[in-house]
């Protein structure tokens, strides 16, 4: 069996979303898969122990994850999955390899679901930041992407989302849950203190 052809598959993924993607999206741009989605992936799979041809399945599954918002913005995950259906046979993927990716992408649909290793570390790696120092200027990203895109939040309302959000998140792996706890809390202690301050 050939091998799946990932690195070509990367280049051509960040390559369609540099130039495919709305520039409205602020948050969901290619930086958002590239620069903080994959390496918080990698290191998860590292510290868990994920390695050979998982981990290259769980590497297509982040690279893939967003690329739905090349075609709209609702229910990406869904036109991701699809388009990785056929997509990955010009890659050398088999059928059972692609099976797993889907679900993987599926995975990171709010909320997120996920039921191996795989799916829990793509999950933990897409809401790695809420727990890291990028939190407030990501968040502040998703906001004007969501006000972009026909959402009338107030920046007052925006952090209430945020609040009951945060509350509500739990990381799925030991790791995040180890080295990303802590932030996160401060960061929504952070984030009540800056809305207890703002006026409706």
């Amino acid at each position: 069996m050939k091998t799946p052809e990932y690195e070509k598959l990367r280049e051509h993924i960040f390559k369609r979303l540099s130039v495919e993607l709305d520039p409205r999206l602020y948050y969901h741009g290619v930086h958002h898969t590239r620069d903080y989605v994959l390496p918080a992936a990698e290191y998860l799979a590292r510290a868990e122990g994920v390695n050979g041809e998982p981990l290259l399945l769980l590497l297509t599954g982040v690279v893939l994850h967003d690329f739905g918002y090349i075609k709209q913005y609702e229910n990406n995950e869904i036109i991701a999955a699809s388009i990785a259906n056929e997509l990955l046979l010009d890659f050398a993927y088999s059928p059972e390899q692609i099976a797993v990716v889907k679900n993987i992408i599926m995975a990171t649909a709010l909320p997120q679901t996920a039921n191996n290793i795989l799916e829990k570390i793509m999950c933990d790696a897409d809401l790695y930041h809420l727990g890291s120092k990028d939190f407030f200027i990501l968040s502040d990203d998703l906001w004007r992407e969501l006000i972009a895109f026909g959402a009338p939040l107030s920046k007052k309302q925006w952090h209430e989302v945020s609040i009951s959000f945060v509350e509500q998140h739990t990381y799925f792996t030991q790791t995040a849950q180890n080295e990303q706890n802590d932030g996160k809390k401060h960061n929504l202690q952070v984030l009540r203190e800056q809305t207890d301050a703002l006026l409706d």
